[in-house]
């Protein structure tokens, strides 16, 4: 019980989110979403709050809740069939092309 690492094969993220307030409670074991947390602190100090670094590396973060976006992609994602992915391709690269021919006017 001495040992407060947490095991490495732990990918868990806990969001408290209260409708009546807000601000978000963040708390992060993973070193990525922990260095994205502590950028946007340094980046907006007034919004975003470092609360504690615990010994075993997770990180508490308040935050205000524009910051979060939750989405449930595997859940909602819906097949296609290799014509629509084509379609769907050609239409991003097309979307890209003009952007760029627009921004080299």
């Amino acid at each position: 019980m001495g040992n407060n690492k947490l095991p490495k094969d732990i990918k868990e993220m806990n969001v408290n989110w209260l409708d009546i307030d807000d601000m978000v409670s963040v708390t992060a074991y993973q070193k990525k979403m922990i260095n994205q947390l502590m950028k946007l602190a340094e980046a907006h100090p007034d919004e975003v709050r470092v609360v504690a670094v615990n010994k075993d590396g997770t990180t508490v973060v308040h935050l205000l809740k524009k910051y979060v976006h939750v989405s449930f992609y595997e859940s909602s994602r819906k097949e296609q069939t290799e014509e629509q992915r084509a379609a769907a391709a050609d239409r991003l690269k097309k979307m890209w092309e003009k952007k760029k021919a627009e921004a080299d006017e």
